[in-house]
């Protein structure tokens, strides 16, 4: 949500890949922002699927994978440093 606030004005489709509809076809935008959470050094499954299974025609737009981590966030030393 905050990336596609932040591109108000220009022309945005939001979707959860765990939603998204299966003929959901990557080459119909100009440009991919792919964001996800890392959790425990992972990344959502469906994120992951997605990736692979689009990953041709991703490479043929400008994509931009956006890797986000609440961990990275806090104030605890140790957070900060893991």
């Amino acid at each position: 949500m905050f990336v596609a606030k932040q591109l108000e004005g220009d022309a945005v489709s939001l979707f959860d890949v765990a939603d998204s509809p299966h003929d959901l076809d990557p080459a119909e935008f100009d440009v991919a922002i792919l964001a996800g959470s890392l959790h425990m050094h992972s990344y959502q499954r469906s994120l992951v699927t997605f990736a692979r299974d689009h990953h041709v025609r991703l490479n043929a737009i400008a994509t931009m994978f956006l890797s986000v981590s609440l961990s990275a966030a806090g104030e605890a030393p140790d957070d900060r440093q893991g």
